[in-house]
């Protein structure tokens, strides 16, 4: 499974290469030259609710006792209804978006794939990943509607 490495903005300053990783599934083990940089994705194993085994080594799932692994969503989850074609995918337009805390507004692309014929609607929300929603940004939901051809929609 896929985990976002993340950690509040106190954790990030004590500790700035990221999470780092053990050797085993003990803190006496650190690899002092291995992290998992803040806001990456990891992928492995849990072992157990303490430990996430890696190709690269062993990160504990908590950290001066904040979480700071959390397992990702699919990055392509916007949709959930999407109608009356039923043939039609909607997804993002891009893997990845990023914005800054002085950017304001994050506008995304969402793509209709498939015979576009007739209108279609999709659901979609903000979830708290490596931002928080009330700390770092404002939380959002709505409904997106593509017309009859009509291949792509923004969100904001």
């Amino acid at each position: 499974k896929a985990y976002l490495v993340q950690g509040d903005k106190t954790l990030q300053s004590s500790v700035p290469k990221g999470v780092p990783y053990h050797a085993s599934a003990d803190l006496k083990d650190r690899i002092e030259s291995k992290a998992a940089p803040w806001g990456s994705v990891v992928h492995g194993i849990l072992q157990g609710d303490l430990w996430l085994k890696t190709d690269a080594g062993y990160l504990p799932m908590t950290l001066q006792g904040v979480d700071v692994l959390s397992e990702r969503v699919s990055q392509n989850k916007v949709a959930t209804d999407v109608q009356p074609s039923g043939c039609d995918i909607v997804q993002f337009s891009a893997p990845f978006y990023y914005v800054a805390e002085d950017e304001g507004e994050l506008h995304v692309d969402l793509m209709r794939l498939g015979r576009l014929k007739g209108e279609a609607t999709v659901f979609w929300e903000t979830i708290d990943a490596s931002a928080v929603a009330g700390v770092n940004y404002t939380a959002s939901s709505g409904m997106a509607r593509f017309g009859d051809r009509e291949h792509m929609v923004s969100i904001s």
